[in-house]
Parts: structure tokens; sequence; C-alpha cells
């Protein structure tokens, strides 16, 4: 796998941002075809970890849909592969989302 460096870069017209991610946090995704060849798309439980992993803030509406998406034993099992931190962050974030009406 090669590496590229970090930051904003244009890809098939599009800018995207690129960032780099310990190899031990690179699963979680599956293969779609799209336009007759397979990408990899984050499943909704990788998704849910990057943003805590790479410090990205969404709004309520966000993370409420999100969660909709996410099985919570895939995801805690997907956090305790990072770590204990992300098994407590996560922990938190159930809590305080089963707390919302």
């Amino acid at each position: 796998m090669s590496k590229a460096n970090p930051g904003i870069r244009t890809v098939a017209g599009l800018k995207v941002l690129i960032r780099r991610i310990a190899p031990s946090a690179f699963f979680g995704f599956e293969f779609l075809k799209y336009s007759g060849i397979f990408v990899p798309v984050a499943v909704p439980e990788k998704i849910f970890l990057d943003l805590l992993y790479f410090r990205i803030r969404v709004d309520e509406e966000t993370l409420s849909n999100l969660m909709d998406l996410v099985d919570v034993e895939t995801l805690g099992s997907y956090a305790a592969r990072l770590g204990s931190f992300y098994v407590k962050r996560i922990e938190n974030i159930i809590r305080e989302e089963r707390k919302s009406p």
C-alpha cells in the first residue's frame, strides 16, 4: 500500500481530504460496486469511530441519523479494537443519546 501525503487533493474532479490512519485502525469497510468498479465504503460503525478518531464534530441531527444505522454490538467490538479510550467514549455517547428525547 502506498502512502499519500495528508491534505486536500482533487480526485476525479472532487476535492477530498486525505488523512493518515494507523494500520491497526484500517478496518470496517465493505466493497460496493460503483460505476462498474468496486470501491471501499466504510460501514456506519466505522464512520462513527472515525469521527472520534479524527476528532470531527457533527451536529446532533447527523449524529442521531448515524446512530439509527449503527449496530451497538458491532460498534463496541470495533471500539475495542482501537482501545479502552474509544470504548469509554462510545459508552458515554450511547448513554447520552439514550437520555435524549
